[in-house]
């Protein structure tokens, strides 16, 4: 019996333990930080700079927050939630949710410790 219900528990994991789902729904895994940092690049670096210091290096849009100072205490997915809704002086970015969640979970992994 214990057998079973090892092999049971052991197959709970490997179906929820699946590839990521890039079509944004809310049933994918963890998001992709290394696809987070190319949308970052592309995206972000414009107001934010690489740096994530935003307008402290001199390099980033004037008002730009310090991702440095911000993500260590926001969550990502109030980090997502920013970059699909804007707030404050940032506009709503233009990408998808499964991206914005890339983008979030880049800017916890790089700027957030």
């Amino acid at each position: 019996m214990r057998n079973v219900t090892l092999a049971a528990f052991a197959a709970a994991l490997l179906i929820g333990c699946g590839d990521k789902d890039d079509s944004g729904d809310a049933g994918g895994t963890a998001a992709d930080a290394a696809n987070g940092e190319t949308l970052y690049s592309s995206n972000c670096v414009g107001c934010h700079a690489a740096s994530g210091l935003g307008e402290d290096d001199g390099n980033g849009a004037p008002g730009a927050t310090n991702l440095q100072e911000y993500a260590p205490t926001a969550s990502e997915a109030v980090i997502t939630d920013v970059i699909l809704n804007g707030q404050g002086g940032m506009p709503a970015i233009g990408v998808s949710e499964s991206e914005a969640a890339d983008i979030a979970a880049y800017v916890k992994a790089e700027f957030g410790s």
